[in-house]
C-alpha cells in the first residue's frame, strides 16, 4: 500500500468485542485525525457496532480477534505483525485499551506503539506484590510491553500513580483525560429539555456494563433515600441484567447506549460522576 511520500499511515487496534467509553474514544480520535489532513487511517477492529461507524469514516478497516483469551491475543499478535506491518508502512500504532492489548504490545514488531488507558489501572498498583510462577510471566510481560510502548495515555492522575507503583521510574506517560466533545443542542432537543426547577436532583452515570466497573456502588449511594436523587445509567453490556435486577426498588432510569452529547445536553441538571481524581 502506497500512501505516499508525505501521508501518515496509522493504525489503531481496537480488539475489545464490547463496545464502551474506549470505543467511542476511538471515534473521536479518528475524527480528530480526520480534521487533520496527511493521514492514512487503518482501524483493526472486533466490535461489530464500531466497525460498522468506522467504514464510512476511514481508509481501511479490517477484523481483529476478541481480546478475552490470551490465544486470541496471539492471533492477534500474528495479524497484526504478518498480515498487516509486515506488508504496509505504518508510523504509528495505537493500541486501544491496556488489559485488551498492552500485553501483546511486547511481541510486536512495530517500534512506535502508543497504548491508550481507559480505567485507573489499579490492578498495576498491586503487580509487584503477585506471587507465584504466575505473577512473575504478568509482571514480566507487562515490562516487557511498556518497554515497547513508546507513550501510554492514561485517563487520569490516578492511573498515572497507579502505573509509577509498578515502574516507578517510567517517564512516558501523559494525562489525557477522556473527555466529551463540545454539546451540539438543536431545536427540538432544545425544546423538550425540561427545566431544573420541575425535576428532582439526577446523578448520570455513563459506562459500558460489566463488573469491574462496579456500577453496583452507584446504585447503592442513592438506595433508601426514597426517590429524592434520581440515578441515569447509561452504557450497554453483559452484566445489564443483573444490575437492573440490582436496582429493584431504587430510582434508576437504564438508557441503554446514549452518546455523551445527548446524555448531557438533555438532562442538564447532571452531576458529572466520574473517575476524575
Amino acid at each position: 500500500m502506497d500512501v505516499g511520500n508525505k501521508m501518515k499511515n496509522i493504525l489503531i487496534v481496537a480488539p475489545s468485542s464490547i463496545y464502551g467509553g474506549g470505543e467511542v474514544y476511538i471515534k473521536n480520535l479518528v475524527g480528530y485525525l480526520r480534521m487533520k489532513s496527511g493521514f492514512y487511517i487503518s482501524v483493526g477492529v472486533c466490535n461489530k457496532r464500531l466497525y460498522d461507524e468506522l467504514s464510512a469514516s476511514v481508509d481501511h478497516v479490517f477484523k481483529v480477534n476478541a481480546s478475552l483469551s490470551q490465544v486470541n491475543k496471539l492471533k492477534n499478535i500474528f495479524l497484526i505483525n504478518n498480515n498487516y506491518c509486515k506488508k504496509h508502512v505504518t508510523d504509528i500504532l495505537f493500541l486501544n485499551g491496556l488489559p485488551e492489548s498492552g500485553l501483546f504490545a511486547a511481541c510486536l514488531s512495530h517500534h512506535k506503539v502508543v497504548c491508550i488507558g481507559h480505567s485507573n489501572e489499579s490492578y498495576l498498583s498491586a503487580l509487584n506484590k503477585r506471587k507465584g510462577i504466575s505473577g512473575f510471566f504478568v509482571r514480566y510481560l507487562f515490562y516487557a510491553a511498556f518497554r515497547k510502548i513508546k507513550l501510554f495515555i492514561a485517563i487520569n492522575e490516578v492511573a498515572r500513580r497507579n502505573l509509577l507503583k509498578f515502574i516507578p521510574s517510567y517517564n512516558r506517560c501523559e494525562v489525557v483525560y477522556n473527555g466529551v466533545p463540545p454539546l451540539v443542542i438543536d431545536n427540538q432537543l432544545a425544546l423538550t429539555t425540561v427545566s431544573k426547577a420541575k425535576r428532582p436532583f439526577v446523578i448520570g452515570r455513563i459506562s459500558r456494563l460489566t463488573p469491574g466497573k462496579n456500577v453496583e456502588l452507584a446504585i447503592d449511594s442513592i438506595r433508601g433515600l426514597n426517590g429524592q436523587i434520581k440515578l441515569i445509567i447509561a452504557g450497554e453490556g453483559p452484566h445489564r441484567e443483573y444490575l437492573e435486577q440490582y436496582a429493584q426498588g431504587v430510582d434508576v432510569q437504564f438508557l441503554g447506549h446514549c452518546s455523551p452529547q445527548v446524555f448531557c445536553a438533555d438532562r442538564c441538571n447532571v452531576t458529572d460522576y466520574t473517575n476524575r481524581q
